[in-house]
């Protein structure tokens, strides 16, 4: 499974970056394929121009290109580049109405708002050591399934810290594992419970 959970920060997605997530797919990571997200796009893209459109006249649309009729007549109106589907930026809520109108799933919760810790308490998170930043990423990253589910927490840790923090050293990455694995018992931990 794709770890998406460093866009729980982002507010406004593209109609390319959200169709990839959609599809559980990092549209960041260099080796996404994004051709799977083609129908996912073409069902976005019509409804913006529908939207759009509907604003602009009795709905009919083509290419977009929006129609409607006058006085017996049909008139065509062109939308404005600002106005294109590639230009635009689309929020969770947006997007989250989109998968419910059209009882769509998506990998990615576009419906669930991220978890402030300290907010309430006048504490910024931005504002925590890196360590502690990194710790508390790679605790969540972890408590939400990344790694090899065979290796322990400590371990799993580990490897999120390296791919993730290449800045830290090993001490630091050591120290954080510890302090952000939740099974504190000493010794060699046994695979499976007799």
């Amino acid at each position: 499974m794709t770890d998406l959970s460093h866009w729980t920060y982002t507010n406004d997605f593209s109609g390319a970056d959200a169709a990839a997530l959609i599809l559980g797919i990092d549209p960041s990571a260099p080796s996404a394929d994004l051709s799977r997200t083609r129908p996912v796009l073409a069902g976005m893209q019509r409804a913006h121009i529908r939207a759009l459109c509907s604003t602009h006249s009795d709905g009919l649309e083509s290419n977009w290109v929006c129609a409607r009729r006058r006085d017996g007549k049909l008139e065509t109106s062109i939308l404005s580049s600002e106005s294109r589907f590639e230009a635009q930026l689309f929020s969770k809520v947006e997007i989250a109405r989109w998968l419910a109108d059209n009882g769509m799933a998506s990998v990615y919760p576009f419906d669930s708002k991220p978890t402030v810790i300290g907010a309430q308490d006048g504490i910024d998170p931005a504002d925590f050591p890196e360590e502690l930043h990194a710790a508390n990423i790679a605790f969540r990253a972890v408590h939400n399934g990344h790694g090899e589910k065979t290796a322990t927490v400590k371990n799993r840790l580990v490897d999120y810290l390296r791919r993730n923090f290449p800045d830290l050293n090993n001490e630091a990455v050591q120290r954080i594992a510890t302090v952000a694995n939740p099974n504190k018992v000493r010794g060699r931990k046994k695979l499976s419970p007799e």
